[in-house]
């Protein structure tokens, strides 16, 4: 049984020749070194985080540098003011690199759609750090503000459906600047909201 299988495997090599072989052999090397490059030109591609994204921070702004922000999802459990609008609500914390500059700083968020949703948030900063300011969606002092927004989802199914749903876009939180004596408005840059399922 073995000696027969032996001879096919030889009858098949002669008929198919040893250049075509060796040939074969030669071109499925290629074709496993070939796609290694490929997969590792690609090998830091995110996967499941690839929603995620920012303009990149720090950034310099006129008279001012943003340090860095920081988006998430925050539960309303607790706080009974926001227990009667909404169930997941997106808050962001913006922080300043020491500096001189006046003016004030612009916030607004976007849904999945894209679309700018709830109100502008602005945020007065002089002297290169922001005004002391304790509101209920604005609590700012030095060099760090925290910006709520009283909307989101309604319940937790929806904001589950938001988190795992990897077609969905994520929100943002996109940031302007208005220099003190400056008739215009300067954009920034944004940050996506992290969207965690675990909270």
């Amino acid at each position: 049984m073995q000696e027969q299988k032996v001879s096919k495997i030889r009858k098949w090599v002669k008929k198919l020749g040893l250049w075509n072989m060796i040939f074969l052999t030669m071109f499925a090397g290629v074709a496993v070194v070939a796609l290694g490059v490929v997969l590792y030109t690609y090998r830091k591609l995110p996967l499941a985080s690839h929603r995620e994204s920012t303009t990149g921070f720090p950034i310099q702004a006129i008279g001012i540098k943003v340090e860095a922000v920081e988006a998430e999802w925050k539960s309303s459990k607790g706080n009974a003011r926001l227990e009667l609008r909404t169930a997941y609500y997106p808050c962001a914390t913006i922080r300043l690199a020491p500096g001189n500059g006046s003016g004030v700083m612009l916030v607004r968020f976007l849904n999945h759609r894209q679309e700018m949703v709830g109100e502008l948030f602005s945020i007065p900063y002089r002297d290169g750090q922001f005004v002391r300011r304790d509101d209920v969606n604005i609590k700012s002092e030095g060099l760090s503000a925290n910006v709520i927004m009283e909307g989101g989802y309604s319940d937790r199914d929806s904001y589950l459906l938001h988190c795992l749903n990897e077609q969905e876009h994520l929100w943002r939180v996109c940031i302007w600047q208005q220099p003190e004596g400056a008739g215009n408005v300067v954009y920034l840059g944004y940050k996506t909201v992290t969207a965690t399922p675990a909270q």
